[in-house]
């Protein structure tokens, strides 16, 4: 894919880049982890619940935990990008790809305006209710930073006729969690081989139920240099497992949830800096539970409080907390 050549042809491009590997390469291990995830799968998750969550992990458990978000350089996806169009003054360019599950999967890269680049890449995470198109919304509200933006649909959004019902079901909100930072990875592939693109400037932005993926993307992904975490707290993964469970099972399913958990993960962010923020009058993300999560992180971090805000924070809002944090991050070089 060749923004001003597919821009000019008109003509969908195909190219392929490295998958993200579906299980860690342990695969007894991985057999395992998924039954574990059957086992867990009769009780509900809710997207922003608050409290305490899985709590770092020991740097041996951690280590493994990684495997499951590894990639597989000789297994390629293809990707198909549509000719580049108009977008605000810029350039959007949609794509889709095929998954290891063969799951046709969109995608979004808008380009700012002004200049042919390199320019720095935000890879945004949508909450519920959203799809990939909330790259142009925010790409637009980022433009002060000269960013690019780009978002690929969520697990959950893609389930039939995009049910709430059926991506709360247990075992879809695990697997869907774990799918969306794979295939991040691959996107990010796909696009930051590209000249219009620095893959040196990369950030991770992720609102809703995109924030807790966004900060595992980040944790496993060494191109992304910064995180923000948008009205997503620290959520006890935990207390969904079943009291009845056995003292085996339950440890089992204390690991399962551990694989997906953003405070586990969030250690491995610094000396990247991250970035909370919550409405005000959020009523699902306690200040506390904010708090708890920068904790799990460690410095740098940073707190930002919308005031007025509920916990949907308006985009100008979000976006001027967010542009005025990342624009030292990419000010930066490397």
């Amino acid at each position: 894919m060749n923004e001003p050549r597919s821009g000019a042809s008109g003509r969908e491009t195909r190219r392929e880049c490295p998958r993200a590997r579906l299980r860690p390469k342990d695969g007894d291990r991985s057999k395992s982890r998924w039954l574990l995830l059957a086992a867990v799968a009769l009780v509900p998750l809710s997207a922003s619940s608050c409290g305490r969550g899985s709590g770092p992990a020991p740097l041996s458990e951690l280590e493994e935990l990684l495997e499951v978000y590894d990639y597989d350089p000789d297994a390629p996806l293809p990707f198909a990008f549509e000719p580049a169009v108009e977008a605000g003054g810029g350039r959007a360019i949609r794509f889709r790809f095929r998954t290891w599950e063969r799951e046709s999967v969109p995608g979004l890269l808008v380009l700012p305006a002004g200049g042919s680049g390199p320019h720095p890449l935000v890879v945004y995470f949508h909450r519920s209710g959203e799809d990939e198109s909330a790259a142009l919304e925010w790409a637009a509200a980022l433009e002060e930073i000269g960013a690019a933006c780009l978002s690929i649909r969520q697990p959950a959004s893609r389930a039939a006729g995009g049910s709430a019902a059926r991506a709360e079901k247990r075992r879809e909100s695990f697997r869907n969690r774990r799918l969306a930072v794979l295939e991040a990875r691959s996107a990010l592939d796909a696009v930051a081989a590209e000249s219009f693109i620095d893959p040196n400037r990369v950030a991770a932005v992720g609102a809703g139920t995109g924030g807790g993926p966004s900060v595992v993307f980040a944790a496993v992904e060494p191109r992304v240099r910064a995180v923000v975490a948008i009205s997503s707290g620290a959520s006890d993964l935990n207390r969904t497992i079943p009291e009845r469970a056995v003292d085996q099972y339950a440890e089992e399913a204390r690991r399962t949830i551990a694989a997906i958990d953003p405070l586990v993960f969030a250690p491995r962010i610094p000396p990247r800096p991250i970035l909370a923020v919550r409405g005000a009058l959020d009523p699902e993300v306690s200040e506390a539970s904010a708090r708890a999560f920068l904790e799990a992180a460690g410095e740098p971090r940073r707190l930002a409080t919308v005031e007025g805000a509920a916990h949907v924070i308006p985009l100008a809002d979000a976006a001027a907390v967010v542009s005025e944090f990342l624009l030292p991050v990419f000010a930066r070089p490397r």
